[in-house]
């Protein structure tokens, strides 16, 4: 992970500003900068580990999404897309066949097919949440002919990606149990709306509130869209 080399923003207020830090003399002594408008260090996170970005990124503070989206080139972002992808197949795979009280009849072959039918269903899945989410500031930037200085569709979709960070907790869930209507569900799905409320709302600049309404409309749209999806495209 590296800074760019181009417009910066304050982790605190969301204001622009030159630069993160300086660097003095031969020595390369490097100094942070102070935000001109709220009087905060523009990013202390330059300084921490990644390790202590991840936990406040969990505790779902603003500074530690703006380090991430608007001042660190995000590199292999992909890939944690990928992972993401991944642990989600699995886990609606293992509800799905209820592996607890499955018994052992069916082959190998089966169960492959089934985790493959699996892991299309969540990229339409995923596909579907990350449309709807983009093209609500697509349609409210389009009407208004303006948009936030520190917005950009990349940032975006980047923070819809690293939102999905959830689903790993949805695989700690099959410790306990593999039915779907587990009440543990619930955590991890409000912890999905907050983590893409945050991401949201960092990227695009509103208020918190229009960001949860934004994601929870997309969040039940796109629940209706997979049952309508379960209908069409079973999985036995």
């Amino acid at each position: 992970m590296s800074i760019r080399s181009r417009s910066y923003f304050c982790i605190h207020c969301g204001e622009p500003a030159p630069d993160i830090l300086k660097i003095y003399g031969k020595d390369n002594l490097v100094k942070l900068i102070e935000c001109t408008t709220c009087g905060q260090l523009v990013d202390k996170f330059v300084e921490y580990d990644l390790i202590i970005v991840i936990i406040n990124l969990i505790l779902q503070e603003d500074s530690a999404y703006r380090h991430l989206l608007l001042n660190s080139e995000l590199k292999n972002y992909w890939k944690l897309g990928l992972l993401f992808l991944m642990t989600e197949s699995y886990c609606f795979w293992c509800f799905h066949k209820g592996l607890e009280n499955q018994s052992q009849t069916e082959s190998f072959y089966e169960l492959e097919v089934n985790f493959y039918q699996s892991l299309i269903r969540s990229v339409v899945n995923s596909l579907s949440f990350h449309f709807l989410i983009i093209s609500i500031p697509f349609f409210k930037f389009w009407f208004l002919s303006q948009h936030p200085k520190q917005f950009s569709y990349l940032a975006l979709w980047k923070g819809m990606i690293i939102a999905g960070y959830a689903e790993i907790f949805e695989l700690c869930r099959l410790i306990w149990s593999y039915s779907s209507s587990d009440p543990r569900m619930y955590f991890r799905d409000g912890l999905v709306v907050m983590s893409y409320t945050q991401a949201y709302k960092v990227v695009n600049g509103v208020s918190r509130f229009e960001a949860f309404t934004t994601i929870a409309l997309c969040y039940l749209v796109q629940k209706w869209l997979m049952q309508s999806y379960d209908l069409w495209f079973p999985i036995t």
